[in-house]
């Protein structure tokens, strides 16, 4: 699993490792460059010198060594070291230190210096400077023209090898490595514990977020995560667990409700059941009594049948686990079929219904399900009309939708009751129970009409009430589905 601290601690470490590996780099490397260019011009300094001491005088190369003034090119110890040598390589002058050695060149000489570096004769590493020179003539009682007529000779250029050991270069160098390595121990070190504590310390708003999230469990569901205490970069994920925790407890509360309206569904009949067996078994052998409670119980155990089926349908339908084999439906046919059914109850209680459904209106479906919807929609409008009240059903097609209209009269209802219709087991009226209804009408058709593709809606004004099922007409994409 990947650790928020380990990346930013590993990235400011490697980050500040590159910075240090960067900026040491660049000071030894000017380090270097100023101690190889000083010792590099003291090493020209002591070339000129020495060209300075040369001479071209009565035909031959002569050279001025004052020891005491150049002891370096005498000692033995960290000596230094000079070879001047005509153009065929014999040599006319070297300096004590070399003895019978010889100093190559490593690179071509000519009039400019050329340095490079070399192996002294002692072992040391060095630089060497090379130089071709030619030596100053000395004209002091030197005629013109020699006995027997011969022209005075020319002076000829010569080459000159200057080398001195490196310690002035290496020293300084390897006191600055050692320098810069002990800083960055020390600097790696606190950086270290320095990046783990900013780390920590930048982190601990993710922890404090983390503890308000995992202090937040279902009987606290209306906590939230504090805006104010929150940094503004969780700000988002804090927004969405507070919206998510509100719909969450919305759930919740739902499934509450829910349990508790099963519960006080189921007992009033299982109180009727046990009613029921108590006489039965009070007074066996009255036939009479015993058929009455017998007939009542199975009305009771079709009424629970009922409700369980509805709510078994009602589960299968928000879980989708409903099996769907979408096609084209007629509409009016499926509302004919739903009155057909309600018919007598409706007429019991003087209750009519104008269809306005033109014939071959149809949406895509699931056959058994639109009849449900239509049933359901139906009942609810016979069962909370006022007797004697006329319900309409109305159709329409618009822009690929099939909307179907179920109004009728309620005037009990406020438009705060509105959200709360399609809710199981929600009555306006908390004590009106029984009479076979379970109050799971509207709440499946929200469910079976959301489950193939659809939307419902519900208006109330001038007294009535209008629940809205939009559906695809054929055409319009929804066959897809299935």
């Amino acid at each position: 699993m990947k650790s928020i601290r380990g990346h930013l601690a590993a990235s400011l470490l490697v980050g500040l490792l590159a910075v240090l590996t960067a900026g040491g780099a660049a000071l030894y490397g000017a380090m270097r460059l100023t101690l190889t260019r000083e010792f590099d011009g003291a090493l020209l300094a002591k070339a000129h010198a020495l060209v300075q001491a040369s001479r071209f005088e009565h035909g031959q190369f002569e050279f001025d060594f004052v020891a005491d003034v150049m002891p370096e090119f005498v000692r033995r110890e960290r000596a230094e070291y000079f070879q001047i040598s005509d153009a065929d390589g014999q040599v006319l002058e070297r300096s004590r230190s070399l003895g019978d050695g010889v100093l190559s060149a490593g690179e071509p000489v000519s009039t400019s210096p050329v340095l490079w570096g070399v192996r002294l004769p002692d072992g040391r590493p060095g630089r060497a400077l090379g130089l071709e020179f030619t030596p100053q003539l000395d004209l002091d009682g030197e005629p013109a023209v020699r006995e027997g007529g011969a022209p005075r000779p020319d002076p000829q250029p010569v080459h000159l090898i200057v080398a001195r050991g490196r310690e002035d270069i290496d020293r300084p160098l390897s006191a600055l490595l050692g320098g810069m390595a002990i800083a960055a121990v020390l600097l790696v070190s606190g950086t270290v514990y320095a990046v783990h504590r900013a780390v920590t310390t930048g982190l601990s708003p993710v922890r404090e977020f983390v503890e308000q999230v995992c202090a937040i469990d279902a009987p606290s569901l209306s906590a939230r995560v504090s805006a104010e205490a929150t940094p503004a970069e969780l700000a988002p994920v804090g927004a969405a667990i507070n919206d998510l925790l509100g719909r969450l407890e919305g759930a919740f509360q739902r499934e509450r409700r829910f349990s508790a309206g099963v519960a006080h569904e189921l007992r009033t009949p299982i109180a009727e059941l046990r009613s029921l067996t108590e006489v039965a078994a009070r007074w066996p052998d009255d036939h009479e009594r015993a058929g009455r409670a017998v007939r009542h119980a199975f009305d009771i155990a079709a009424q629970m049948q009922g409700m369980v089926a509805a709510l078994l349908t009602l589960a299968r339908a928000q879980s989708g686990e409903q099996p769907l084999e979408l096609e084209p439906v007629e509409v009016r046919a499926a509302v004919e079929g739903a009155w057909a059914r309600l018919a007598v109850r409706a007429g019991a209680r003087g209750v009519t219904m104008r269809l306005d459904v033109a014939p071959g209106l149809s949406v895509v479906a699931e056959p058994a399900m639109l009849g449900s919807i239509a049933y359901n929609l139906l009942d609810n409008a016979v069962e909370y009309s006022p007797a004697g009240a006329r319900i309409a059903c109305l159709g329409a097609e618009d822009q690929g939708t099939v909307t179907l209209h179920v109004r009728n009269p309620a005037p009990e209802l406020t438009p705060g009751d509105l959200a709360r219709l399609f809710e199981p087991f929600w009555r306006k009226d908390a004590a009106r129970t029984g009479g076979g209804r379970v109050g799971l009408g509207l709440a499946l058709v929200k469910s079976l009409v959301e489950t193939m593709g659809g939307t419902v809606g519900v208006d109330h004004g001038d007294g009535e009430l209008t629940v809205s099922v939009h559906l695809p007409a054929p055409g319009g994409g929804g066959e897809s589905r299935g």
